[in-house]
């Protein structure tokens, strides 16, 4: 849903494998040619404002969350997002230890 609300994302059928059969899967690409695409982001800063990214449909690390929960559920691992879902969190975590003065 959040693809499809600006011009930064086109869907395509790409080719996967999946159970050992090649078969195409609706993805959301990104358009590059959009000022909202920004290839070259450091990791820290995508840390950062998947950290405190919101908009109106919900907050960039719940985006994150529910991508590594639903390939968990579809027997993928995703060990990159599984990973950077971790940083976030854990950048969070220390945020909130700052704010607390801990």
């Amino acid at each position: 849903r959040r693809e499809l609300i600006a011009p930064a994302y086109h869907a395509a059928f790409v080719p996967v494998e999946m159970e050992g059969q090649q078969i195409k899967a609706l993805s959301f690409l990104a358009n590059h040619e959009d000022g909202d695409i920004v290839p070259d982001v450091s990791r820290a800063d995508q840390i950062k404002w998947i950290a405190t990214g919101a908009g109106f449909l919900g907050t960039s690390r719940d985006y994150l969350a529910g991508i590594v929960t639903q390939l968990s559920r579809l027997g993928v691992e995703d060990p990159v997002c599984r990973a950077l879902l971790e940083e976030v969190d854990a950048f969070r975590a220390a945020t909130a230890r700052k704010e607390l003065g801990a």
